[in-house]
């Protein structure tokens, strides 16, 4: 998915006045997020027994695929 404009500030946010986060916690942190709203959009799609755009079903996992 793509990067949201919230989540560019946040990004940003935190590259650029270190916390107590390293920037690999806030990298990794941000790839699960996305990988988070990939799969509850291919959820919200099943479960309205929606087809799933093509362009998603290039991301989504082979495994959910089969369910």
């Amino acid at each position: 998915m793509r990067l949201s404009v919230p989540e560019v500030r946040h990004l940003l946010t935190r590259l650029l006045w270190h916390g107590k986060h390293s920037l690999q916690h806030t990298l990794d942190w941000s790839n699960w997020r996305r990988a988070h709203q990939l799969l509850a959009v291919f959820y919200h799609y099943r479960k309205r027994e929606y087809p799933l755009p093509d362009c998603f079903r290039l991301l989504v996992p082979y495994r959910y695929l089969q369910l």
